[in-house]
């Protein structure tokens, strides 16, 4: 369907009408006309008085003064629709940008987050503390000892002042100490001291739930 400005130059020249007769006869700025003609909205004056202009234009070459003003409505209608479709597709675009850009940082973050996770699976797996109980020990007399592990391992040693030694298990210790204030005992890391006085025999089970 031909624009509002071409239908009216078409009726115009048909009809051999110049434009500055129209000029002179509707009082219409020849500018305003030509720009009329030519589709121009954006140097036209709002529609309101654009349809003035149609009508007049429209009435002074003979043609229907109302229908004319109708296809400028028309054509307002179908410039507007335009308008609409290439904002809709500019927003659509907009959006998808935004998709592409939201799902590379999405992969972005699950990359980060994969070599993350393969860093730390092959980490090697931290060594388990030592289960069970440690003994440990430290002569500063001269002592005889005898060591019960686990109820059923027995050990004996004399030990001579500055000497150590150490035994490992599972439940716990029967000990039998010969000279009570010659040994510093140390279990389980932890300094328990000197059991009793020099010279006295003396009988530990450790932890004292072991027996």
């Amino acid at each position: 369907m031909a624009t509002i400005g071409t239908y009216l130059k078409r009726e115009r020249e048909l009809r051999g009408i110049s434009l500055e007769e129209i000029a002179r006869a509707t009082k219409i700025n020849i500018k305003l006309l030509e720009a009329l003609e030519s589709d121009d909205l954006s140097s036209l004056p709002p529609p309101v008085f654009v349809k003035g202009f149609v009508r007049s234009y429209a009435q002074y070459i003979g043609l229907d003064p109302d229908d004319a003003v109708l296809r400028y409505e028309d054509y307002l209608e179908r410039e507007r629709e335009e308008v609409r479709a290439v904002e809709e597709g500019r927003e659509r675009r907009g959006l998808l940008k935004a998709v592409v850009i939201g799902g590379l940082l999405l992969m972005a973050l699950l990359v980060v987050f994969l070599v993350s996770f393969l860093k730390e699976a092959e980490k090697p797996p931290p060594e388990e503390a030592p289960k069970g109980h440690v003994l440990r020990l430290k002569a500063v007399e001269p002592t005889w000892i005898k060591v019960v592990i686990d109820g059923k391992d027995i050990e004996e040693t004399l030990l001579k002042p500055g000497e150590e030694a150490k035994w490992t298990a599972k439940k716990g210790f029967f000990i039998v100490i010969g000279n009570a204030g010659g040994v510093r005992i140390f279990f389980d890391g932890k300094d328990l001291g000197v059991p009793g006085e020099s010279g006295k025999v003396i009988r530990i089970s450790l932890p004292e739930d072991s027996n």
